[in-house]
């Protein structure tokens, strides 16, 4: 005749009680372990976000100019935007490419805090082109302008004409340089100082 079995626990309830309450101490203590493993990795694979501060320093907005004016061959813009930062923020606007309607561009805003490019992306080829530098930062010279000089020596600076159209607040005025195709800068003043210029780019 077969036996029946019987567990240890039913004959010595207490060590089953015992077991238990050790279970759940492991349990807990291994969860808290892998909780805090898990808060390491994940500030170890998260980088903290460049600062606009970090950023604008890498941008020599000078040469940017220069290279948009006067480019030193096709592909030098495209080039020396590759070469920048990541912008502090991005924004991007459809457009329809005037010479091909049925065509969507893009144009992108990418601002650097004291500097905003706008960059022009042509949706039937991808190419970026240039189409306009904000300074608001004091310490970028551009064609004797820098931010912060008064009205009148601003407009002395670009020869004295008058400007193409004014707004409130805001002036355009068209520049020539030997060499170049012409651009327009638009000036911003307040307080009767310049706060802010923007050279655009001829764009066909």
């Amino acid at each position: 005749m077969r036996l029946p079995s019987f567990s240890p626990t039913v004959f010595f309830p207490t060590r089953r009680l015992a077991r238990n309450a050790a279970l759940v101490v492991i349990i807990t203590l291994a969860a808290a372990l892998l909780a805090a493993c898990g808060e390491q990795t994940t500030s170890a694979l998260e980088p903290a976000a460049p600062s606009t501060t970090q950023e604008l320093s890498q941008v020599e907005v000078e040469e940017l100019l220069r290279t948009m004016l006067q480019p030193e061959g096709p592909d030098a813009i495209t080039d020396y935007l590759v070469g920048l930062p990541p912008a502090a923020t991005v924004t991007a606007e459809q457009v329809r490419n005037r010479h091909q309607p049925w065509v969507m561009d893009t144009i992108q805003t990418r601002d650097y805090g004291t500097v905003q490019l706008k960059v022009y992306l042509l949706g039937a080829s991808g190419e970026e082109l240039l189409a306009s530098v904000r300074v608001s930062s004091p310490g970028v010279r551009f064609h004797g302008l820098t931010v912060g000089m008064p009205a009148n020596a601003t407009r002395a600076a670009l020869g004295g004409a008058q400007p193409l159209h004014t707004e409130v607040g805001s002036e355009a005025h068209l520049l020539t340089a030997d060499g170049a195709p012409p651009a327009q800068v638009t000036l911003e003043f307040a307080g009767g100082e310049l706060s802010a210029y923007t050279v655009h780019a001829y764009l066909d």
